[in-house]
């Protein structure tokens, strides 16, 4: 058995609080066919994908829930769609992501995931309390 590396797992534990987090924001609701989604129906997908860019990647911006059909079969599958409708709902999101995309962020260092950590979990406290 393998075990994880600290760097393994403190991604694995940012990438669950931004999921909580999105899914209060989201109220839980899919954001394009508008659908309550709960379990393993509500995916949290990024608009600028986590591969594309590290330091959006826990972002808030960059992240919207949606169901897992609207996520796999639409989200996915139509990619000029998909930004063209996100471009049209969230006009002032889009412009940011644009723009920060292209930041070229050094090596991330250990510190630079525990300040993630403390702003993710500042932000999910901040959510649960209003």
């Amino acid at each position: 058995m393998m075990k994880h590396s600290q760097r393994q797992r403190i991604v694995k534990r940012l990438d669950d609080l931004l999921r909580d987090c999105v899914r209060i924001v989201d109220d839980d609701t899919c954001q394009h066919c508008i659908k309550k989604v709960y379990g393993s129906n509500s995916h949290t997908s990024h608009v600028i994908p986590k591969s594309e860019s590290l330091l959006l990647r826990w972002d808030l911006r960059n992240v919207q829930v949606m169901c897992l059909r609207c996520h796999r079969f639409w989200w996915h599958l139509n990619p000029l769609d998909a930004a063209d409708w996100f471009r049209q709902n969230w006009p002032e999101r889009d412009k940011y992501l644009q723009e920060r995309k292209h930041i070229v962020h050094r090596s991330w260092k250990m510190s630079d995931f525990e300040a993630v950590d403390a702003e993710l979990k500042e932000k999910l406290k901040d959510l649960k309390g209003s």
